[in-house]
């Protein structure tokens, strides 16, 4: 099955699960928010930028589970290598989220594990080179309670490091609770 194809899929099963909870129990939770991302190797680096959402279920009150999905925004060149261009394409991952409360306003979590990120790799050379990056992905970050169902979120997330290579980066976002 194609990375496509399973991000469809997983899409899918995120939004009917998001439209099946009814009860305001805030056992369930959605982010949206603006990742910038940071791509360095080969001595160089990108900062291409994506839209990630993020589906939660509290397990407990200091645990969830979360699936992750993402989809490009915009491009980034480097003119140290000869006009190579990077996008991250798409990207899903899921993870367990252990998190703690300081104070009544505001939650720190920490978040652990796999993430697959595709992207598309363009040269001045007009080649265009498909890659995917999977692998173990960790992060830790920040909420601030706007109202009871609402937030306002900021993580910094490894999604991959394999061989040299090195994707990570910054989200800013906002959450809801069902």
């Amino acid at each position: 099955m194609n990375f496509k194809k399973l991000t469809a899929i997983t899409a899918m099963g995120l939004l009917s699960c998001a439209a099946s909870v009814q009860a305001a129990d805030e056992n369930y939770y959605a982010e949206l928010g603006y990742t910038t991302f940071k791509y360095s190797g080969a001595g160089a680096e990108w900062t291409p930028t994506a839209v990630r959402g993020i589906f939660g279920n509290n397990l407990a009150e200091n645990y969830a589970i979360e699936a992750m999905l993402l989809l490009g925004a915009s491009n980034s060149s480097n003119g140290s290598t000869r006009g190579v261009t990077i996008k991250a394409e798409s990207g899903a991952g899921v993870y367990f989220k252990p998190k703690a409360k300081l104070g009544s306003h505001v939650e720190v979590f920490g978040r652990l594990g796999w993430a697959n990120i595709n992207t598309q790799v363009s040269s001045s050379f007009n080649s265009t080179t498909d890659a995917a990056d999977s692998g173990l992905s960790y992060g830790f970050g920040a909420a601030i309670t706007i109202n009871k169902a609402m937030s306002v979120n900021v993580d910094y997330m490894l999604y991959n490091e394999d061989n040299g290579s090195k994707i990570d980066g910054v989200t800013v976002g906002i959450g809801y609770k069902f």
